[in-house]
Order: C-alpha cells, then sequence, then structure tokens
C-alpha cells in the first residue's frame, strides 16, 4: 500500500471518489489506491493461491476448538486478500479511498457507530463511499492490523453484510436489522454510494446480499437501478464472471433470495424454459445453481424451488462428475423421487390406456461404449453407476418410479435374463452333482451310483470351478461389499466353501473305505437345505407371480431372523463366565473346563426345561449351590424369553415391512441382480459387445412413446412388438404394465 499525504488531520468527508461500471477498469481516485500485480513482471498464480487459500481455510475447520476461531479467520483474511489480488491483476486497480476517511469510516463500521455513520451521510459527496479497502496493513511482525482490516469490501457491501461468515464476528456490532436497512436507503438515495459500482467484483453488496439471505437489501440495490439479473462475480475457481445471485443464493442456501428473484424479474406465466436461462446457467466451474444447493449448502427447500424454475437434475456436471439426481440419491432421497417422476409423461388414452413416454438421459444415457452413465459419488473411489446409488441409498421406494421400472424392465429383457439363466443353468448341474454325490449315497436307490461316485466326484469339482469362478468375477467387478450385499450372494459363499470340503471328505471316504465322519454327515444335511433353498431364490427371482416375491419375502424374513443369535451367544458367554467361578469354587477333583460349561448351557437353551434338572445337578454339593440355582433361574429367563421375545419383535416387523409391498420387494432383487450381472459382463469381452449392443438399443428407444394397460385389438400388434424388447410384466416391470 503507498499511503499519500493528506492536507487535513480532522478530514470527515472524502473528496469524490471515481466509480464505474461493471467489467470495467477501476482508475484510482486517490494515490493510496491499491495495484497488485503492476509492478512485476512475473504475475502470480492466482488461480494457485486462490486454491490454496481455499483449501487452508476448509483444512482450519478441522483444527482443535481453542485455535479455531483464530486459524479459520486468518486463513478467510488470506483469502479475501488473494481474490482483491487477483481481480485487481486482471481488471486494473480498484479506488481505494481517502486514507483518513478510510479509517474513521472503518473505526464507526467496528464500534457500531451509526450516530457517525448518519452524520456523514447528511451532505455526502457524491461516490464518497464507492471504494474498496484495500488489504490490511501488515505489522512488523508480519501480523494484521486489525484497525486497517475491511476484508477487501466496499462500505455499502459491509454495510450489507457485515458478517464474513469465518472471518470472524463482524462489523456493526448491536445495531438492529432495521437501522442498517435505513443506512443503507440513506447512503444509495444521497449518491454516496452506487448501486453499480464494481458489480463484477467478488465482494460487490449484490452478491453479499444474496449470500446473506438479506432481501430487503436486495430490494433497495434494485430500487437505486441495479438489474440484479446482470450482476455476476468471479467467485474463487472460476475462470469468468459466471457467478450470479442465483448462484449465490444457492452456495449458502438461501431459498428466499430465490423467491424474490423469481417474482421480480420474471413474469408470473414464465415458463421453466424461460426460467432456465438464468436459474440453470452453468457457472465458471460448471456447476448450475441447482448443484451448488445439493453439493455445497444441501438446502432442499432450495433445490426443490430451483427445480420449477427450470432446473436440470439430470445434468452431468462436467467437473464433479456428479448430477443433482445423483447428490439427492446420497443426500435426500425424497427429493430424488421428485426428480424421477418429472423424467416420465404419462397420458391418459383410450380403452383403459396409458401413453407412457420414460427418458433414461441422464440416468444410464448417454453410455460409454458398454459402460452406462456413471457418477462420483462422495466417499467412493469409483463412479457409480445409478443402480449403485439405488441400492447405496437402501429406500426401496424409489423403484416404484415409473421410469426406474421401465429401466429395471429394459435391462433385464435386454440382457440380465439371458446371462442369469446361463448362471442358474450351471447351479442346476453343481446341484444335482451334489445331490447324487452326497445324499445319494444315503438313499437306498441311489446304491447303482456308487461305482460312479468318484467319477461324479470329479465331475462335481469341475462344475463348482465354473460356479466360483463366476462368483470371483463378481465380486471383483462389485467389491465384497457390493457382493455381500445381495443375500443370495451370501449363501453362494457358503455354498462355495462348503463344495469343495464335501467332495474331498466324502472322497477320501470313497477311496479308503472307510465311513463317513459325522460331523461332515451333520454338514451336509444343514448344506443341502441351503442349496435347495438357494435353487428356489434362483427360480424365484424369474417371475414377478406370487411365487417369486414370496420367496423373497421369506429370504429377507430368514436373513432377519439370524439378528437375535447375537443376544443369544453375548447372553451365554456371560453367565458362563459366572457358572465356570460357581462350578469351580471348592470343588473336589478337576476344574470344569469353561467350554463344557457353554456346552451345557446351549443345550439347556435348546432342550428347555425339560434339561432343567440336568442342569442343575452342576451345583449339587458346591458352596454356591443357592447362587447357581437362582443364577440359572434367571440366564433361563434372560435367554430363552428373551430370545422368543426377540424372534418375534423380528418377524412380525419383517412380516409388517414385507406386507406392505411384496412387488416392491421384488423389482428391488431385480435391482441387485441387474448391477452384479451387468458388473460381471463388463469383465469379459463377451459381455461388453452384448452390453454395447444393448446401450446402443436403448439410446434409440429412449423417449418412445409406449402403450400401458389394455390391449385393444387395433393395438394388440404394436403392444406385442415393444414387449419382446422392454419385456413384459411378468419380467418385473412397473406396476400393472403389460
Amino acid at each position: 500500500t503507498a499511503a499519500s499525504g493528506s492536507s487535513s488531520a480532522m478530514a470527515t468527508r472524502p473528496p469524490a471518489a471515481a466509480t464505474s461500471e461493471a467489467g470495467a477498469a477501476h482508475k484510482p481516485a486517490m494515490a493510496d489506491a491499491v495495484v497488485a500485480g503492476t509492478e512485476s513482471a512475473a504475475v502470480p498464480d492466482y488461480d494457485l493461491l486462490v486454491s490454496e487459500r481455499w483449501n487452508d481455510m476448509n483444512a482450519s475447520l478441522g483444527i482443535e476448538e481453542s485455535a479455531y476461531t483464530q486459524e479459520v479467520v486468518r486463513a478467510g483474511e488470506e483469502l479475501c486478500d488473494t481474490l482483491y489480488a487477483r481481480y485487481v491483476a486482471r481488471n486494473g486497480a480498484l479506488p481505494a479511498g481517502d486514507p483518513l476517511y478510510r479509517r474513521q469510516l472503518l473505526r464507526a463500521f467496528r464500534e457500531g457507530d451509526v450516530e457517525w455513520l448518519e452524520a456523514t451521510l447528511e451532505q455526502p459527496e457524491v461516490g464518497m463511499w464507492d471504494f474498496v479497502y484495500p488489504p490490511a496493513v501488515r505489522r512488523a511482525d508480519g501480523t494484521r492490523d486489525p484497525l486497517t482490516e475491511g476484508w477487501a469490501r466496499s462500505p455499502l457491501a459491509l454495510l450489507v453484510r457485515p458478517v464474513g461468515g469465518y472471518l470472524g464476528s463482524g462489523f456493526l456490532p448491536a445495531v438492529s436489522q432495521r437501522r442498517k436497512l435505513l443506512l443503507l436507503r440513506k447512503a444509495l438515495t444521497s449518491g454516496a454510494a452506487s448501486a453499480g459500482f464494481a458489480t463484477g467484483y467478488w465482494a460487490c453488496p449484490a452478491i453479499q446480499a444474496a449470500l446473506g439471505n438479506e432481501v430487503e437489501a436486495l430490494e433497495a440495490l434494485n430500487e437505486a437501478g441495479l438489474d440484479l439479473r446482470f450482476v455476476n462475480v468471479e467467485w474463487l475457481l472460476h475462470g469468468s464472471r459466471s457467478f450470479s445471485l442465483a448462484h449465490a443464493a444457492a452456495f449458502n442456501g438461501s431459498p428466499e433470495v430465490l423467491r424474490w428473484l423469481r417474482s421480480k424479474y420474471f413474469a408470473r406465466s414464465a415458463t421453466e424454459a424461460e426460467l432456465a436461462w438464468y436459474f440453470a446457467a452453468p457457472n465458471g466451474m460448471g456447476a448450475t445453481p441447482l448443484d451448488l444447493a445439493l453439493q455445497i449448502s444441501r438446502c432442499s427447500r432450495s433445490a426443490e424451488l430451483l427445480l420449477t424454475y427450470g432446473g436440470d437434475a439430470f445434468r452431468l456436471n462436467p467437473v464433479t462428475k456428479a448430477s443433482p439426481l445423483s447428490l439427492a440419491l446420497e443426500r435426500d432421497v425424497r427429493l430424488a423421487k421428485q426428480m424421477f417422476e418429472r423424467r416420465t409423461n404419462t397420458n391418459r388414452m383410450w380403452f383403459g390406456n396409458n401413453l407412457v413416454i420414460s427418458n433414461f438421459s441422464g440416468m444410464v444415457l448417454p453410455a460409454d461404449g458398454p459402460v452406462g452413465l456413471h457418477f462420483k459419488a462422495e466417499g467412493s473411489r469409483e463412479p457409480m453407476s445409478l443402480e449403485e446409488l439405488l441400492l447405496a441409498s437402501k429406500d426401496m421406494s424409489l423403484v416404484d418410479a415409473e421410469v426406474v421400472g421401465s429401466l429395471i424392465q429394459a435391462k433385464w429383457g435386454g440382457f440380465a435374463k439371458e446371462r442369469y439363466l446361463s448362471l442358474l443353468r450351471e447351479y442346476v448341474i453343481l446341484f444335482c452333482l451334489v445331490f447324487a454325490c452326497v445324499v445319494g449315497q444315503f438313499t437306498e436307490r441311489a446304491q447303482m451310483l456308487q461305482p460312479w461316485q468318484v467319477p461324479l466326484l470329479l465331475a462335481t469339482i469341475l462344475a463348482w470351478a465354473l460356479y466360483a469362478k463366476k462368483q470371483v468375477a463378481e465380486i471383483s467387478a462389485s467389491g465384497v461389499e457390493g457382493y455381500l450385499r445381495q443375500a443370495s450372494n451370501r449363501i453362494d459363499v457358503a455354498l462355495v466353501l462348503y463344495v469343495p470340503v464335501t467332495v474331498g471328505v466324502h472322497m477320501y471316504s470313497v477311496l479308503e473305505g472307510t465311513g463317513l465322519p459325522e460331523a461332515m454327515a451333520g454338514l451336509d444335511a444343514v448344506l443341502q437345505i441351503f442349496m435347495s433353498w438357494r435353487f428356489l431364490v434362483f427360480i424365484s427371482a424369474l417371475e414377478s407371480t406370487s411365487f417369486g416375491p414370496f420367496l423373497v419375502v421369506v429370504t429377507g424374513l430368514l436373513s432377519s431372523l439370524l439378528e437375535p443369535v447375537g443376544f443369544i451367544v453375548t447372553a451365554l458367554v456371560t453367565f458362563a463366565n459366572a457358572f465356570t467361578i460357581i462350578v469351580n469354587y471348592g470343588r473336589k477333583g478337576p476344574a470344569q473346563a469353561y467350554m463344557d460349561v457353554l456346552a451345557k448351557e446351549a443345550r439347556f437353551v435348546l432342550k428347555g426345561s425339560d434339561s432343567l434338572d440336568e442342569s442343575s445337578s452342576l451345583f449339587v454339593g458346591l458352596p454356591l449351590e443357592a447362587l447357581g440355582d437362582a443364577l440359572l433361574v434367571v440366564f433361563g429367563a434372560v435367554v430363552i424369553l428373551g430370545t422368543v421375545g426377540l424372534f418375534q419383535n423380528t418377524v412380525d416387523r419383517t412380516v409388517k415391512k414385507a406386507a406392505k409391498d411384496v412387488g416392491r420387494q421384488f423389482r428391488w432383487v431385480r435391482v441387485q441382480l441387474i448391477n452384479s450381472i451387468e458388473r460381471e459382463m463388463q469383465s469379459d469381452e463377451g459381455g461388453k459387445a452384448i452390453l454395447e449392443g444393448f446401450y446402443q438399443e436403448l439410446t434409440k428407444r429412449n423417449g418412445r412413446p409406449r402403450i400401458r394397460g389394455g390391449q385393444p385389438p387395433l393395438l394388440q400388434k404394436q403392444e406385442v412388438e415393444e414387449a419382446s424388447w422392454w419385456g413384459d410384466g411378468s419380467d418385473g416391470g412397473a406396476p400393472g404394465e403389460s
């Protein structure tokens, strides 16, 4: 800062300051105007500096609370200085005002001296507030002089928004909002400040008002002749003046500002297309106001408004690789449902038919060869597909949307069903071979297979290898977490581990002529139930009649019944600790092993009251016999009654949930299958070719009308032709679709 001398030590008003319109180079009115980056040939990379300052400020949010305020304020002030310097380097110097008056005015703002401010506006010089406070003066020790700290804003901007977010407590303390607005209007009407001064500067009053949700301040600026639709500034890393008031309102979550802009500058009858030129315009970072409302402020009210103001929920941000839809699926499922509803147009026709037009652009289209549209998601290293976002939301009601149901139907009929049938055929072969080798050994009529036992066991290993290969491919494509999300896949893990064990044991038994171990026979019995159930689950996914959804619900019920197991194990261990002490205190002879105590507890739980006499004999003749009997009664009450209660609650909760919409759960399973199949197909060349052909066909059919409802004679042929590719209602389409 180059300070010039002043002829009066008690100056109260400066000479008139030069003003300029947005986008013009500002010529300094005083000799102390700050000019950054003009004296050196090597101009700094201000975009890089802004990025570093922004990262510093965000990093300071995670420090300890004791140092939080000081560090955040310092980082925020450094960011303001850098933005100021970048603007000056690109657009020329900004007026800096008279040094003495600048200090007096800043003191009044800092102390809330409204009387002084009102007095100086009684007979003002025109444009005397049309300057920007330069960066604070640095002391000898490198610290900032707070008496010169104006956050690189104009006086009018400080009046509009005297608080600065991360910049500290702010200016005009204890001054009411009403009095601030009176000062603002007086500064504008008296000519001391111009509404159109430096409207391209990042900290101009209009942008500050939008960030602070100051609707009345915007009204005052509009009355002063400023058309706020054309206020655009360079914001943070933007390479152009493209950050509008709509962006600012969305950035800080100010729905009131958005409503005001809509009502002030657009006719009530304005269409969404007419509103979109302003409310859906991307800024220099490729973000629309709708993107900012969902990604930065996470303000659902602002996002809902912007959807009705022409916001495109399905536009992919070219920088972040996310869209409003993907952000809503992560953060606001209710809003995502609204977006899906807007993606399908349904018109009633005749004979009970509806004309349905679904648009998959921004959902899975445009595709990149065999890969559908993917989105960058928070907390995920890899981009995610629409199906993965749906599953990650864990909200089954999303599949009720017409467009989602149509997409499920298209993908199932386009490629997933055939791939699923191929996997089913491999499983049927494995299932039959295991049955012949394992179950057949214990059936009288299967004794004829004994001479073929070794070849059958070898064939079982080959079938297992093919099936296991598919599971490994699916795991590598979907990841362990995504793979285990499906209940059927968890059964597959058990089967893949079980088959080689049972084949090995049975092979040894046949070759050595020994009997089958008891433990192996028991394991075979249990796992055969799982294998049979897995076969039924395979079948259930092929049809949406009552059989398929019923098995889906029952599978979910069985998975839920595993929840009380943790309670039982905890109770067994807890009481086993006490029982071990009781049975071994004062005991004559060898101590009772801890595992023996656990085993007796387990038998007590399984047999119930029938084993009560046997269990109570544990403590006969021991010093703590009375305590042991009492704890045994408590143990029975806690474990047996508690477990029964947990099972009952689990069943009731699961059945009620399933009863709400069985078809919804069936479609949810379809989404899981389609997601895993598509991921697996993308890992081999044959699958890629099929997917690429599918997406090419989907692109051709995108937005094409479909008939849903009855089948009048004139439309039967068209209905059949459409169903041949889209699938029919029995293949998991939207409810009621034929």
